[in-house]
């Protein structure tokens, strides 16, 4: 069957002829597996994005245009790969950020005095679960930590910086570790 063909059952539901599009396409399909690396996916997330992007290309494509079916396809995949890999280098730049932060921050503003843990359990988990947290927040809230804990930038600076009153700077900083501690009691 000719391509023209194929893509007007495919738009029109017949899953056969859409099955025969991605068939004729593997050899695109394989060649965006093997050339692309995006950290924390393996080859075969990739090989399924590339896959939902030629079902997107047939979507979206002009039966018109047709003869140029490939080529539209595979400028969808890279456009969907590239914006995978956008998507997983934010994840791995706010995974190190909220990792530097919960390396500098001192758990004990955090966890209340009064809490009953056994000591051992607080040391080997309290970094992961931190982390974790510090993930879950807005990414402002993270940048204050980061400009306090990492950067070592007084608070003082911090809201001359952001045109802040310190009063304000100092209630934000403080919900957000109180947040972290309400969080954090909530795990343990």
């Amino acid at each position: 069957m000719e391509v023209k063909e194929l893509l007007i059952k495919a738009k029109d539901g017949d899953n056969i002829a859409l099955e025969e599009i991605i068939k004729k396409h593997e050899p695109l399909i394989y060649n965006t597996m093997i050339s692309f690396y995006i950290k924390g996916y393996d080859k075969e997330d990739i090989r399924q994005i590339a896959t939902l992007s030629i079902i997107k290309a047939v979507k979206s494509c002009k039966i018109e245009l047709s003869k140029g079916f490939s080529s539209y396809a595979k400028e969808v995949i890279r456009n969907d790969i590239y914006k995978e890999i956008s998507k997983a280098e934010k994840q791995y730049y706010k995974y190190k950020e909220s990792n530097e932060i919960a390396m500098v921050i001192d758990i004990k503003e955090i966890v209340d005095e009064s809490t009953n843990i056994i000591e051992d359990y607080i040391k080997s988990k309290d970094r992961e679960i931190l982390i974790k947290e510090i993930n879950l927040l807005e990414e402002e809230e993270r940048a204050l930590l980061k400009a306090i804990y990492v950067e070592n930038i007084t608070l003082k600076k911090y809201a001359e910086e952001k045109e802040l009153e310190y009063h304000k700077a100092r209630y934000m900083k403080d919900k957000i570790l109180e947040k972290l501690k309400k969080n954090i009691k909530k795990i343990w």
